[in-house]
């Protein structure tokens, strides 16, 4: 994982298997985006367009904006579909997207983390990762 700072840190992820489905499950850190290098804060300041807070390069925040904005709105509909199950009343749809995340976890700071757990709790992450098995 790479900090806001530019140092790179090394981190043991747990593996456990669920005795029920057998399947094979990764315990992640708080601080950790799924597939992503850079850990959670780095992604939050880039996102919310304070650049100046993190040390990486110009191609670095470009890609991970890219990724974020891509996202945005399944995000969103995620965060929405919670809001529905609990009978909660729907946002108006008022403000930037990120606005939106953010008023939806009622919170401006980690808001990325909190987002990250529900998505990844929820089982709706999307990986783009695939394994092309030889014939």
């Amino acid at each position: 994982m790479i900090q806001s700072s530019g140092e790179r840190i090394d981190l043991i992820i747990r593996r456990l298997q669920c005795k029920e489905c057998a399947k094979i499950h990764h315990e992640l850190p708080a601080c950790i985006v799924p597939y992503r290098r850079h850990c959670a804060c780095t992604i939050e300041s880039i996102v919310e367009g304070s650049v100046w807070s993190v040390c990486c390069e110009n191609s670095t925040t470009a890609r991970v904006s890219s990724w974020f904005r891509k996202r945005f709105a399944y995000f969103l509909g995620c965060l929405e579909s919670k809001r529905a199950g609990w009978n909660q009343p729907r946002q108006i749809d008022s403000g930037s997207l990120l606005l939106r995340i953010q008023s939806c976890l009622k919170n401006k700071i980690h808001w990325l983390k909190k987002l990250v757990r529900f998505v990844v709790n929820s089982n709706l992450w999307l990986q783009t990762r695939s394994v092309l098995l030889p014939v």
